[in-house]
């Protein structure tokens, strides 16, 4: 064989053993389940898009309990980092459309984002209630979703993510809804939002997948739940994990 394509098929077969999610069903708090994925594997589970997702759940075998590798990293809300819903594109500061005095984080608890009529964001709470802008990456076009009764920021990512992409992300993405939506008459939910948390290995993955009805600000440890979605809990409960990474080496 070719030493370049040995070469090749060798490396396919590394990434392959390497990115693989491995279920232990032993409960353990999520430090005590870190510990063991970083003894055994390499980490607990990193996720860093819907393909990961659908791994993880896979890797979970039916269970809907597991902790994961996300956790909240600061007690401080001056930590707390803005990033796009959809993985792949880079909240950039410089490429921000901030409304005058904004984002003002009124009475600390406004961590997502909707925008205007005249393509300018405002920070708000996470529970209002509002029209959103989807993405879908297969026809590259985008859509205005206005329900009867409308929907907090959690619930619309949760709809773009089952219907079409995500939530609209970045100024490209806000571009084209401008041109298939020109006048506007309401504000509605994009795919930006903040938070303090990250991931055990360090990486900085910006992909969440919280269920809808979870306030990740309340507790400090994530676990993959029903549908492959995410909850919080207290870190010190003891639950079966998922680590990520090579073989087992014990």
């Amino acid at each position: 064989m070719d030493q370049a394509l040995l070469l090749s098929v060798l490396l396919s077969q590394w990434w392959f053993s390497v990115s693989q999610y491995h279920l232990v069903v032993e409960p353990m708090s999520w430090s005590d389940a870190q510990t063991h994925c970083r003894q055994h594997y390499s980490y607990l589970a990193t996720v860093t898009d819907m393909k990961d997702v659908e791994e993880l759940k896979e890797a979970a075998n039916g269970h809907t309990d597991a902790w994961i590798g996300l956790h909240r990293t600061s007690e401080s809300d001056l930590d707390r980092t803005w990033h796009w819903s959809h993985p792949t594109v880079q909240y950039k500061e410089e490429e921000s459309q901030w409304a005058a005095n904004e984002p003002n984080n009124a009475g600390g608890v406004e961590n997502c984002v909707i925008v205007n009529n005249k393509d300018l964001w405002y920070d708000v709470r996470e529970v209002e209630h509002r029209c959103f802008l989807c993405y879908d990456e297969t026809s590259s076009t985008t859509f205005m979703i206005e329900p009867k009764d409308k929907i907090s920021w959690l619930e619309a990512q949760k709809y773009c993510r089952t219907h079409h992409t995500d939530l609209i992300s970045g100024l490209d993405q806000q571009r084209l809804m401008d041109q298939k939506y020109p006048v506007r008459s309401d504000e509605c939910w994009i795919g930006l939002s903040r938070d303090n948390w990250g991931w055990s290995d360090g990486s900085n993955s910006p992909f969440r997948n919280w269920k809808t009805n979870v306030n990740p600000v309340e507790t400090k440890c994530a676990a993959l739940r029903d549908e492959g979605r995410w909850d919080s809990d207290n870190c010190g409960l003891k639950k079966s994990f998922i680590c990520h990474g090579g073989n087992n080496n014990s």
